[in-house]
């Protein structure tokens, strides 16, 4: 993720050892605990051996350590290291699932800004382990939620003691208020309050709500400007709203919104992200859970939501093939750029009206089309379109197609339905004038069948023009011939 930068990247040994070392002890309850010696090493690309102050930037002036879970008190340790030797911390943690964190900041005894932070979090009482934590560079938020860790009740949403819940700390931003909140969100599955009962083994009919796994009330409805940072590493913050008869995230409060390192679950006839408004959608994924019923659509920018980008991300098995499709763009002037789309049961992207910019994704496996463009103005380029059932699908639009690879799609690589001539020369498709006479085959009748590049819709008589394709590209590498 963006924000997230691997700069001189620390290490956290936990070392479950058998006795002191000498150093300070923080003893958090009596019987049934295990000593853990947390030890601070080098940065990546450095020895172990070789422990002194110079391995920390020189902007670090302390750590907190810090040791939660469930039935303990939090434990804490500060170390200031300017001009101090290699030093090693204990804790008497109790046994059970314990997340031990680390925090770099600028000033003395753990106050000033945190630079750095990491956290591993795993079960403690068995015999001798080792664990690493990599400290990242620290963005500043307004709010932090953390499932494993946080408490809505009694924490205040801040780093040290983060909210349980999106929901929360939504409601807390709108509440103070904080204007244009960032909530950064740590690793972990956040799961709906209620559910329809096909994920706990329901059998047909109506079904009732019955009682979720989580505490998250969906849908999440962001403020404007307001920002949800998945910190997880890989995308391993999921929002899972299956099973909840939702929409997981919409964004119809105001513009400014964005969504950024999130893996996003829906079901059951419903909307990944919903927008009316411009907003950020970045490195995320979005996917049916497959537990009840059918996904509706990954991504739906309604009318209001120009200047939304979509960026970096993966959009699959959206599985309803009622539903419009993985993106579903309204009458909206939008970006959609770097993504992969891909096994929808429906179709990859459609546009009905608004102006478009589709560019470097990787569209393929979708059961209808890759892309469908229905109106409005759109610029295709730099995409790798294949395997759909139709790689573009055109009906009276504006469309300009360059630099892209569009093959091996089942029925055709382009179909144009339009009055408008679409514009696709310099692509590549599955035959050039090495593999026939003429370049890429062409269907002026309408039948659009048989994996043909480019079929004219309307039939040969209906007037309407045949797009440009030459000069075209060579054609792909192992396509369909």
């Amino acid at each position: 993720m963006k924000f997230l930068q691997y700069i001189g990247i620390l290490v956290l040994s936990l070392l479950i050892a058998s006795c002191n070392s000498g150093s300070d002890v923080s003893d958090g309850s009596g019987s049934g605990s295990t000593e853990v010696s947390v030890s601070i090493g080098e940065r990546s690309g450095g020895s172990s051996a070789e422990l002194s102050p110079e391995l920390f930037p020189a902007e670090i002036i302390s750590f907190r350590f810090t040791v939660t879970g469930p039935n303990m008190d939090p434990m804490e340790q500060i170390v200031n290291v300017v001009g101090t030797d290699p030093f090693t911390v204990i804790f008497i943690v109790p046994n059970g699932y314990r997340c031990f964190s680390i925090y770099a900041s600028d000033a003395p005894n753990g106050e000033g800004t945190v630079l750095y932070s990491g956290v591993t979090c795993q079960d403690i009482g068995g015999g001798p382990e080792t664990v690493t934590v990599f400290m990242q560079l620290q963005l500043a938020c307004d709010l932090y939620v953390d499932v494993e860790t946080g408490d809505d009740d009694t924490n205040d949403g801040s780093q040290a003691l983060p909210y349980e819940t999106i929901t929360k700390a939504i409601f807390e931003a709108g509440d103070r208020p904080i204007l244009n909140a960032s909530i950064c969100i740590a690793a972990g599955t956040y799961y709906g309050t209620t559910g329809y009962g096909y994920g706990y083994g329901y059998a047909g009919g109506s079904p009732p709500r019955v009682v979720g796994p989580g505490n998250e009330i969906f849908p999440l409805e962001l403020l404007s400007g307001m920002s949800l940072i998945c910190t997880g590493a890989d995308r391993t913050t999921v929002i899972d709203a299956y099973d909840s008869w939702s929409t997981a995230i919409l964004s119809i409060d105001g513009p400014g919104a964005s969504v950024e390192g999130c893996t996003v679950i829906v079901d059951e006839d419903w909307t990944g992200i919903y927008s009316d408004q411009q907003i950020t959608i970045d490195n995320v994924l979005i996917e049916s859970g497959g537990c009840c019923g059918f996904a509706y659509e990954g991504i739906a920018l309604r009318s209001g939501s120009d200047g939304s980008v979509i960026s970096n991300s993966t959009i699959r098995n959206i599985d309803s093939v009622d539903g419009d499709t993985a993106i579903s763009v309204d009458d909206s002037n939008v970006t959609i750029t770097d993504n992969v789309i891909e096994d929808n049961a429906s179709g990859g992207i459609v546009v009905w009206g608004g102006t478009s910019l589709i560019s470097g994704n990787t569209i393929n496996n979708n059961f209808y089309f890759g892309i469908n463009i229905d109106g409005g103005t759109s610029t295709i380029t730099n995409n790798d379109i294949y395997d759909n059932d139709v790689g573009i699908y055109v009906d009276e639009a504006t469309v300009t197609i360059r630099d892209s690879e569009i093959y091996c799609n089942n029925d055709a690589d382009l179909i144009s339905d339009s009055t408008i001539e679409v514009d696709a020369i310099n692509n590549s498709w599955d035959h050039d004038s090495l593999t026939v006479p003429n370049g890429p085959t062409i269907d002026l009748f309408n039948n659009c069948l048989g994996g043909v590049d480019i079929c004219k819709g309307g039939g040969g008589y209906s007037g309407n023009p045949v797009p440009l394709y030459d000069p075209f590209n060579s054609a792909v590498p192992g396509g369909c011939l």
